[in-house]
């Protein structure tokens, strides 16, 4: 890189020769090293120029890249970073940051608060629209059959959903979780764990996760149907009910689930 204005075709020799070629040489470097600073900075200031630097970028941020995120996960977080903070604690900032993990896959994620009175469901669809739906009587009753273990009503408690992109894909759940797979399906158990830190990161102050399920049908939960068949009734609390009939679908798998009680 060298400044064109210095170029020793475009000055006269009596510059260029012996001690006046010296100086414009010396000026020139200085003026390619202030250049290349210039844009060694421009570069780190914008993740979408950045590549070695994201990390940089992410701890000014207070964005820590994790260990299973990928380069265009963490760029796309690291630009969106702004928006997410505004909107830190609500349903659609999880979800925002949730889909920047899967990035570029783009499945549909749902988020559902609920109780034994009433459900909000928030979803974030493929093309990355949110949409709402408010159901009253509720259609998501996770634990109402075990009202010792059930917190205060004053806690705000949601579950996550996500309709599980092409690269994952499912596995019996009587596999053992390895260091390579977690239990029911191909996420591995650091996948798993960064999900439930992304969304730790970006929940309500005093809200409790109930647990992030991954759904192998895309049909499952929707916030227009049940309550019913596939959906909480009660029981969920448990894998079985009290006649050991299975009271969750053979096509979820439930990760980072709140720890049981006593039970």
């Amino acid at each position: 890189m060298r400044y064109g204005f210095l170029d020793p075709g475009l000055w006269p020799s009596w510059i260029t020769d012996g001690i006046g070629g010296a100086m414009l040489l010396s000026i020139g470097r200085h003026c390619d090293a202030l250049l290349e600073a210039q844009f060694e900075g421009t570069r780190r200031r914008f993740p979408s120029m950045a590549d070695d630097e994201l990390e940089e970028i992410g701890r000014d941020r207070g964005i820590p890249r994790l260990p299973t995120e990928s380069i265009i996960s963490y760029r796309r977080r690291l630009i969106e970073w702004i928006a997410t903070k505004k909107s830190a604690g609500s349903d659609d900032s999880s979800l925002k940051e949730l889909a920047a993990y899967w990035a570029p896959e783009t499945p549909v994620m749902r988020i559902v608060s609920g109780n034994q009175d009433r459900a909000m469901w928030t979803t974030l669809d493929s093309t990355g629209t949110f949409s709402t739906v408010r159901r009253e009587p509720t259609n998501w009753d996770w634990e109402s059959n075990y009202p010792y273990l059930s917190p205060s009503p004053k806690i705000y408690r949601y579950w996550v959903i996500i309709y599980a992109p092409p690269s994952v894909t499912p596995h019996s759940s009587f596999v053992l979780p390895s260091p390579t797979i977690s239990a029911g399906s191909s996420l591995t158990v650091q996948q798993a764990a960064d999900l439930s830190t992304i969304d730790g990161r970006n929940k309500a102050a005093g809200s409790r996760c109930g647990g992030i399920i991954l759904s192998f049908d895309p049909l499952l939960f929707d916030p227009f149907g049940g309550p019913g068949i596939d959906y909480p009734d009660g029981y969920w609390y448990r894998h079985t009910r009290p006649n050991y009939t299975l009271t969750r679908p053979n096509a979820i798998r439930v990760y980072a689930e709140e720890p049981r009680r006593g039970v």
